[in-house]
């Protein structure tokens, strides 16, 4: 495994790099979950409100996705990516809807998605 370079030696230098990369990685991961908190602070109380065509007995012409609540918090200046906003299936109603937003591992924030009829 050495001499195809898919192993290295255990040697004292070699640990000591190790540790440092460790440690760097876990200062990173630190300093990114501390980002996410801050930004989950900016989440607090966020309310989303998409309007939509809607037919008979209230039901949507189509059905909201996690690419409108994106559309609807970037209108709010909060950008997020849209594959961290978990929703068990889309919205094909009106009312009052709270979905999840992962942040980072270990960090997600419930807002709340209301759905209207469009005037």
């Amino acid at each position: 495994m050495i001499p195809k370079k898919l192993a290295i030696e255990a040697n004292v230098k070699n640990l000591k790099v190790l540790e440092h990369e460790k440690k760097n990685i876990l200062q990173r991961a630190e300093k990114d979950r501390k980002v996410a908190e801050a930004l989950a602070q900016k989440f607090s109380g966020v309310t989303c409100t998409i309007a939509r065509r809607i037919g008979e007995q209230d039901k949507l012409f189509g059905s909201i996705t996690t690419k409108d609540i994106q559309e609807s918090l970037l209108e709010q200046k909060l950008d997020v990516d849209r594959k961290g906003i978990i929703m068990d299936e889309p919205i094909k109603a009106l009312g009052e809807f709270p979905v999840k937003i992962k942040l980072h591992a270990g960090v997600t924030v419930e807002i709340k998605v209301i759905v209207v009829a469009e005037p």
